[in-house]
């Protein structure tokens, strides 16, 4: 449960990485803010976002079945 706690803090410094350059780190951090319910209110927006310009498509479906 720490390490839950201690990402959680960090959250919202790490919702910049969903507009990192690298797809592999968009569709990591997508798929790290779906464990993280309680931050839906911030996240939800951003993942739709990121879901609605998103080219690459392993991105998208990550952004999307995160949100």
């Amino acid at each position: 449960m720490r390490i839950y706690d201690a990402v959680l803090a960090e959250l919202p410094g790490l919702l910049v990485l969903l507009d990192d350059a690298d797809a592999r780190i968009r569709t990591r951090i997508a798929y790290l803010l779906a464990w993280f319910p309680e931050a839906a209110a911030t996240t939800l927006p951003l993942l739709l976002a990121r879901t609605a310009r998103e080219d690459d498509p392993v991105v998208a479906a990550t952004a999307l079945v995160a949100a």
